[in-house]
């Protein structure tokens, strides 16, 4: 069945919790949605329960707090979601506390992995135990991610099988309301691609990522321990991580049509949302 067009009012009536979406749904790369202010202080107004689930792994808590704040969002470092805050148990469940880390990323992206446990390297270090792609800025762009194909080649050609984190699986983001950008993900499938290319007799598992973010679980089991409640609508603008993923938790979701995804009636998908939501 082909979602059902609604407002955002009307699922604030239905719904007792929500999982926000940040880039592509409240904010783009230079601004604020249209009504996504408004949104938000009507859900505080009703008394409703919402976190804003993002994958953005660039950014401490307080620091993009501070700049939803200064856009006019009521967003405090307690609303907030994302994959890097998954870290210290997976570092702990991998043995990889005290473990070299090269991190693509800005300082605070850094600054994450060292809180749970892992040791930053610099970048022109060649012997690193991970790897942890957070995002495309931070760093001289291809020059790096050229020095770390380069690296990672002469680890597994060494016999070294160094991990490969990806905090946020996102291809692509929104810089305003009418351009796109690649995400880390694209970059973590560069490397992919790189390194089975250099050694094509080995399975591509081999080179593969694992992923933190939307659309895997471990983002919306800690959210759902958060809302305590599974009354949850998601609400995103990519059908590949906030729909699906949402899905896969049981929940309903509801695809907003100002982001990545564009919603076509008659259009085949192997995922569906529950709703349309054409604006705040």
């Amino acid at each position: 069945m082909p979602p059902i067009r609604t407002t955002f009012h009307a699922l604030a009536d239905r719904y007792d919790g929500f999982l926000l979406d940040a880039y592509g749904t409240l904010v783009h790369g230079s601004g604020v949605y249209p009504g996504a202010a408004e949104a938000l202080h009507l859900l505080d107004r009703m008394g409703k329960r919402w976190l804003m689930l993002t994958n953005d792994a660039s950014k401490l808590s307080v620091r993009a707090s501070d700049r939803y704040q200064s856009m006019g969002l009521p967003i405090t470092p307690g609303h907030i979601v994302n994959p890097l805050m998954l870290l210290p148990d997976l570092f702990a469940s991998r043995a990889l506390v005290g473990a070299r880390c090269r991190v693509l990323g800005p300082p605070d992206s850094c600054t994450y992995v060292t809180q749970a446990g892992g040791v930053v390297a610099a970048l022109d270090d060649p012997a690193f135990d991970v790897l942890v792609v957070c995002d495309e800025s931070g760093y001289p762009f291809l020059e790096t991610l050229d020095a770390t194909l380069t690296d990672l080649a002469h680890l597994f050609a060494a016999g070294r099988r160094p991990v490969l984190l990806l905090p946020n699986p996102d291809l692509t983001f929104t810089k305003d309301a009418h351009r796109l950008g690649f995400a880390a993900g694209t970059l973590a499938r560069m490397l992919s691609e790189g390194l089975h290319a250099r050694f094509p007799d080995r399975p591509a598992a081999d080179f593969a990522f694992q992923p933190l973010g939307k659309p895997h679980p471990p983002m919306y089991a800690r959210a759902l321990d958060l809302l305590s409640t599974r009354n949850v609508v998601v609400l995103g603008d990519q059908l590949a991580t906030d729909i699906r993923g949402g899905q896969d938790a049981g929940l309903a979701t509801a695809l907003v049509t100002w982001g990545v995804s564009q919603w076509r009636d008659q259009q085949r998908a192997d995922v569906v949302p529950d709703w349309l939501v054409e604006s705040w």
